[in-house]
């Protein structure tokens, strides 16, 4: 903190010399240096006392402010189009309290009837919460003032009248804040001030005897994450080694500032004095972007200390040094709720579409957008407020602005219903009972800086879930955007999955069971069981997201498709370049698969699901599991191949023979695309065949899928009367064919079969193409005859 004296001044043109327009006033600098930003606060408990002489409102009178357009003008949209004259402005009021519209864009105090109709021939429109006005933009003026209504000013006091409000966006989408002043101002209030963010930076090294992965067991991570650790729970206390402090000469001290200069001592961080209170503990900041910031517990890599730069990274190969940002937060002690003095801000956010319709929406600078599949209602809680406030719901896919009214909320807290979203009490038209809610626990929503990106991690147990929908434990994913001041807060599921085959599919997801303490924590080295929280059905094409397992938890997941048994439980890996930070298992290694459909991004971790048969005769099935990672990983299921038999034959696949003959085809990779007589009197293959898609799954009607890590494909003809439910077929078998390509885009292209123990001969073709749209992963191969 600095205190410096400042003023301004101005060239007199009369008396050719420098005069003050602003006299000199103390004020107090205070300098924070954050990751990616240096912000400079200035406040001063003085007034500030401006000259205003005649000569400076002549020179001031001579700008030219206004921006004449001649009636019957066309207007032009922000993508270049014509405003036609049915293009319509609509101004929505989102934000809790009521205003007056000012079309005259009038500096004067507005004076009118609260009762007052919402006419729009009218220069002054009375706009309330939770409404909205439509006019003709191209008729109305490009500027217009805001006024807060008087049934409002008993909720937050008089405010000024906010005036040279746009209607019409510079570009598709136009954002800004503006502050509600007091009419009065309360000089010896402080709570004015912006909350201050207290940092310190966390350093540390990776021990020498582990450079790289090689020198790691089976299932280590060398990161040693708690959050999305493919790593094995059971070896964390050796995890925990890997990571020092600084140990080497010339290394930064553990505890430093951004720089690694200057030694910081955390726990000495105080308050200034009894006016401030610490909104949070310490904690570790997470910047949003995991696998590119950062990794998911904060900590940011580099080559070594002097390496550092303003731009985080997530970990390369050779990375030896590492830091994350810890924080705390401090404010003034709030006013109570309904202070006339409290700082409350509004936005004024306009947006354009290319037939140049506008919008405009008055809310809060706090919104929340909920992008799960549950209904959560919002409640709020400051220093000075009583107890918890409710704010209000948010459904699926929805968003919500704080009322401004309670904008200076502190923390909030998700609640749920626990019968789930078809429940009566989650409607908030209704009064609502807390008893059939569950709750998180109170979140910090206070950015940590004017520019800022992070995710928070949030939970909430449900203690009766034996009884409920919901899951006994539901987490969430959020992340706390700041552009400006304006601060939005996306909650996000934990997990996604995509179901991108041609039927049904079922997955199960796990996660470990931890040892709890007498003390109520949980005991991270004793790992027990996997238990399932969550079972879903994903139909074709179908995606969901779940909220139902703990990333610190090592999930899992298994899944089912139709005429197949459960798979077996895979870990979840949700991390980039995973093989260069974690050394998998021996099982982990053999399910990895490289580049499998030569189409993918190379950041993302391949598997192959492998499934056995329902009956004892059918073939198994290989399908692949792609793992988008991110905060919110995407789970992303296809087959490698669908096969489309357009031949009349019954044909069976394999990508390969083992012997050099080729006689008998690899036992691991066998498909068909009809189904053995004998399986169809099963009976639990009669119940799976009421399935959608279960042609594609069990290989009938010509159609299967296929997998093949070597893209290659082998033909036969194999129906004979012990497997043939359809009389009118003749019996053909034949040798295996030639080892097909399939890496690729094929043209038609001709292909024999030698009879088995016969002189004919079979001329097929086949061609390769990729699947449409968001299928596009799968590639078809279609065979016909010649």
């Amino acid at each position: 903190d600095v205190r410096v004296d400042i003023s301004v001044n101005y060239l007199s043109m009369n008396t050719s010399n420098w005069e003050y327009i602003v006299e000199p006033t103390s004020i107090l600098l205070n300098v924070d240096q954050q990751p990616n930003e240096l912000v400079l606060s200035v406040s001063t408990s003085e007034c500030i006392n401006a000259n205003i002489t005649s000569e400076i409102l002549t020179s001031i009178s001579e700008f030219v402010f206004e921006n004449k357009r001649s009636q019957g003008e066309e207007t032009c949209t922000s993508d270049g189009g014509i405003c036609s004259s049915d293009s319509t402005l609509s101004i929505m009021n989102e934000s809790g309290i009521d205003f007056f519209i000012d079309m005259a864009n009038s500096n004067e105090e507005v004076d009118t009837d609260e009762n007052m109709s919402q006419d729009n021939e009218m220069d002054i429109i009375l706009l309330r919460n939770s409404c909205s006005i439509s006019l003709n933009s191209c008729d109305k003026k490009a500027l217009v003032g805001l006024k807060v209504a008087n049934k409002s000013v008993k909720l937050i006091g008089k405010r000024k009248q906010i005036i040279n409000l746009p209607l019409s966006p510079h570009e598709e989408k136009n954002i800004s804040k503006h502050s509600l002043i007091p009419t009065r101002v309360d000089l010896k209030a402080q709570y004015t001030t912006e909350p201050i963010v207290e940092w310190c930076m966390q350093n540390q090294r990776l021990r020498s005897a582990y450079h790289n992965v090689s020198s790691l067991d089976d299932g280590v991570d060398l990161l040693s994450n708690q959050i999305w650790s493919p790593g094995d729970r059971s070896l964390m206390q050796e995890n925990e080694e890997h990571w020092l402090h600084p140990y080497l000469d010339g290394d930064p001290y553990e505890w430093t500032d951004m720089t690694g200069l200057l030694r910081m001592e955390r726990d000495r961080v105080m308050l200034p004095d009894n006016k401030w209170i610490w909104a949070n503990n310490w904690t570790v900041e997470v910047p949003y972007g995991y696998g590119e910031n950062g990794d998911a517990d904060g900590w940011e890599y580099a080559e070594d200390f002097q390496s550092f730069r303003r731009e985080n990274r997530f970990y390369k190969k050779g990375d030896v040094c590492r830091r994350r940002r810890w924080i705390r937060t401090r404010l003034m002690k709030p006013p109570k709720l309904g202070n006339p003095f409290q700082r409350l801000s509004m936005v004024w956010e306009c947006i354009k579409d290319k037939r140049g319709n506008q919008t405009v929406k008055i809310r809060s600078p706090l919104k929340v957008l909920n992008r799960t599949h549950l209904d959560l209602t919002l409640f709020g809680y400051s220093y000075s407020w009583e107890n918890d406030l409710l704010l209000g719901s948010v459904c699926v896919e929805q968003d919500f602005a704080i009322p401004i009214h309670l904008s200076s909320v502190t923390y909030l807290r998700l609640a749920i219903n626990k019968k789930g979203n078809d429940d009566d009490a989650s409607n908030l038209s209704g009064s609502i009972k807390e008893e059939t809610l569950s709750y998180s626990d109170r979140f910090l929503v206070i950015p940590s800086s004017h520019n800022s990106e992070t995710t928070l991690r949030v939970s909430i147990t449900c203690d009766d879930y034996m009884e409920s929908n919901v899951p006994p434990n539901i987490h969430f994913c959020l992340k706390l955007t700041c552009k400006s001041g304006i601060t939005e807060l996306t909650i996000n599921p934990v997990i996604k999955i995509s179901n991108l085959l041609p039927c049904q599919l079922q997955f199960r997801l796990s996660e470990g069971v931890r040892d709890i303490a007498s003390d109520g924590t949980i005991d991270a080295q004793n790992v027990e069981v996997l238990a399932v929280t969550e079972e879903q059905l994903l139909g074709v094409g179908d995606e969901t997201s779940s909220l139902a397992v703990d990333p610190a938890l090592n999930p899992c997941i298994s899944f089912r498709v139709p005429g197949y048994r459960w798979s077996q439980r895979q870990r979840i890996v949700n991390r980039i370049s995973a093989f260069s930070s974690w050394k998998p298992s021996n099982e982990d290694e053999e399910l990895h698969v490289e580049d499998v459909d030569r189409n993918t991004r190379r950041h993302d971790y391949i598997t192959i699901i492998e499934f056995e048969r329902i009956t004892y005769a059918g073939d198994p099935l290989t399908l692949v599991l792609e793992v988008v990672p991110g905060e919110c990983p995407l789970l992303v299921v296809y087959a490698q191949y669908w096969i489309v038999d357009k031949s009349g034959f019954g044909l069976r696949y394999c990508d390969g023979y083992e012997d050099i003959l080729g006689t008998t085809l690899k036992s691991e990779s066998p498909r068909r695309t009809y189904l053995l007589h004998k399986e169809i009197q099963n009976d639990s293959m009669k119940e799976d065949m009421n399935i959608e898609g279960h042609e594609w799954a069990v290989g009938m009607n010509g159609v299967t899928m296929y997998f093949s890590g070597e893209a290659k494909l082998a033909v036969s003809i194999d129906f004979g009367d012990s497997d043939n439910p359809v009389v009118n077929l003749k019996d053909a078998r034949s040798q295996w064919s030639q080892l097909l390509d399939i890496s690729n885009v094929i043209p038609k292209t001709i292909f024999s079969l030698n009879e088995f123990q016969g002189n004919r001969q079979f001329d097929l073709s086949y061609d390769v193409a990729f699947a449409s749209s968001s299928f596009s992963r799968t590639k078809i191969i279609t065979i016909y005859n010649r």
